[in-house]
């Protein structure tokens, strides 16, 4: 059976629920908890933006071969996917993993927490000017993306997360900002935990056929489908270098910092009140 097809997944995606650092048995049962448990070196793979098969080979190759990977879509809550495209994912990366790499693939996991995303974006809904308010949230999604994992990957020892990809709705928006400058901040709080990220550099052609106000049109994978302006010589890079310092020195990793300790430490957190105490004083609302 397609892993996709299950019912319990299927709803989960549909319903997207807040699921950061608690998981039913369903979508982390306790006989992969306890396999990974013998494994010592695990890599957590994003497949829902595994867009690039190339770039993540050139990836692997870049780094030492961990022991076993275990597969994750990453779902933030405002995305559109068809299912099936999950399932081709994960066969094609049990096929590089097999036949190239020789490294074990786990059974695959399905996790995300809406308001965790929400609450990083809300430093980017303050902004005056839409194309920076665009790229900074395009830019609080991929932070998210492995800030999410990071209490899963303490309860089970994972050491390494590989995102290979971004989201086709990211691709333009990276023309709006230092994309270096973007995936050196994107490292910082997994280090911080003692895992360490591995990012290609792949952008992805946003589909123009694609439309956020066509209801019946699905992403191949995972996309929002947000309107970002294809940049011109007057707005490609306006998103600078000290602006996203701001954005993650003083707001994105704080916030991340403070909620996943917290949760780890098995106390609740209030995402908003959080973020909120983080914002500038002329932005709080």
């Amino acid at each position: 059976m397609n892993y996709f097809s299950r019912k319990d997944i299927v709803r989960l995606l549909a319903e997207k629920p807040d699921m950061m650092s608690a998981f039913p048995d369903y979508a982390v049962s306790p006989g992969l908890r306890e396999q990974m448990a013998g494994i010592p070196g695990i890599a957590l793979c994003d497949i829902a933006i595994l867009s690039d098969h190339a770039a993540f080979e050139r990836m692997c190759a870049a780094h030492t071969y961990p022991d076993a990977v275990l597969p994750a879509v990453i779902y933030t809550g405002v995305e559109r996917v068809r299912l099936s495209a999950c399932d081709d994912s994960l066969r094609e990366l049990k096929k590089k993993l097999d036949r190239f790499l020789h490294v074990h693939m786990l059974p695959p996991v399905v996790l995300g927490a809406p308001s965790f995303r929400a609450a990083l974006c809300m430093y980017a809904a303050v902004q005056t000017r839409q194309n920076i308010c665009s790229a900074l949230m395009c830019a609080a999604c991929l932070f998210y993306r492995a800030a999410v994992c990071i209490p899963l990957c303490k309860q089970c020892g994972i050491t390494r997360i590989w995102m290979a990809g971004i989201a086709p709705c990211c691709a333009t928006a990276l023309n709006l900002m230092p994309a270096p400058v973007l995936r050196t901040y994107c490292t910082i709080l997994p280090k911080g935990y003692g895992i360490t990220l591995d990012m290609t550099g792949v952008t992805v052609p946003v589909d123009a056929d694609l439309r956020a106000d066509d209801p019946d049109v699905e992403a191949a994978l995972f996309d929002c489908c947000s309107r970002v302006p294809v940049p011109d010589e007057s707005t490609r890079g306006v998103l600078s270098e000290e602006l996203l310092q701001h954005y993650f020195e003083t707001y994105a990793i704080p916030l991340a910092s403070n909620v996943i300790s917290t949760l780890l430490s098995g106390r609740p957190v209030d995402l908003f009140e959080t973020a909120r105490a983080l914002l500038p004083a002329d932005k709080k609302k």
